[in-house]
């Protein structure tokens, strides 16, 4: 029963979606061919903005290609957004009480390079994937050489897993990087924190904290509450988002890096104050 638990929720994680309007700046309506309605799409939370742009530059009429001068970003009142942020934490950091769908502006224009990194192509974010993995791998287990990263076949499997929404197929493969190797525990749980904050690049604050997964003297497994603890030194009062939900504190860290990691096998967590809700 409780494997049963745990291969369900893979596949809600898996298909969370955040629904998504996005509109082309006023300012750059008139360009030739461009449309001024909206498109709506239902993005999954584990993906990234730059795999929604093809449609978006289709849907509006822009050329298929993109030159540096003609860079698609996207927009949040203001603030511009970082492709290489999964879309779902983006959203609960900056739009977790919003009213749906999720407004964004699209623009052609002007790139904020001093804000968010450059993203030439797809191969760009296919790279910046595949070293993400390759990150989490090394964190997990103390090394990249073992099944499930090691070919180009395996790569190109995650990959496409990713970009064609691809459960089975991605998971082919994941699986093989959540086997545990000398014990029943992961070195380290690959994990970043996120908090909205405006005065850093992109609005958002980054955490990365070296954490095990089981207490060092008594090899007990380390929570949700601890991780919280370690990254909050202040305790200020605060809510932690995965994936647009709240799970119970006491959820060990290693079940969570298991069933509520992203693509890249990193654990993305969003703090929130205790005095914000979601609609």
């Amino acid at each position: 029963e409780a494997d049963m638990g745990d291969a369900e929720a893979d596949r809600l994680v898996w298909g969370g979606r955040v629904p998504v309007a996005f509109t082309l700046d006023a300012s750059e309506r008139t360009q030739a061919g461009a449309e001024a309605d909206i498109c709506y799409m239902l993005v999954p939370r584990y993906t990234y903005l730059s795999l929604c742009t093809d449609k978006v530059r289709k849907h509006f009429g822009l050329p298929a290609s993109q030159t540096k001068e003609d860079e698609v970003w996207y927009e949040f009142r203001d603030q511009a957004l970082k492709w290489n942020i999964p879309v779902g934490v983006l959203f609960d950091c900056f739009a977790a009480t919003e009213t749906l769908p999720w407004q964004l502006t699209v623009h052609t224009k002007d790139y904020p390079e001093k804000q968010i990194l450059r993203c030439p192509d797809m191969a760009a974010v296919e790279a910046f994937y595949i070293s993400r993995v390759k990150e989490a791998t090394c964190l997990k287990h103390g090394s990249i050489q073992i099944d499930g990263i090691q070919t180009q076949d395996d790569k190109r499997h995650l990959w496409m897993g990713l970009v064609q929404d691809d459960f089975e197929q991605f998971h082919r493969v994941s699986d093989k990087l959540m086997v545990c190797r000398e014990s029943n525990w992961f070195k380290h749980v690959p994990v970043r924190v996120y908090r909205p904050d405006p005065s850093k690049p992109g609005g958002v604050s980054v955490q990365q904290k070296l954490v095990g997964s089981t207490s060092q003297q008594e090899r007990t497994p380390l929570t949700l509450a601890d991780l919280v603890a370690l990254v909050n030194p202040d305790r200020a009062p605060v809510r932690a988002l995965l994936h647009g939900v709240e799970p119970p504190l006491s959820t060990p860290l290693q079940w969570l890096c298991h069933h509520f990691c992203h693509p890249d096998t990193f654990v993305h967590i969003v703090l929130l104050p205790a005095d914000s809700s979601t609609t």
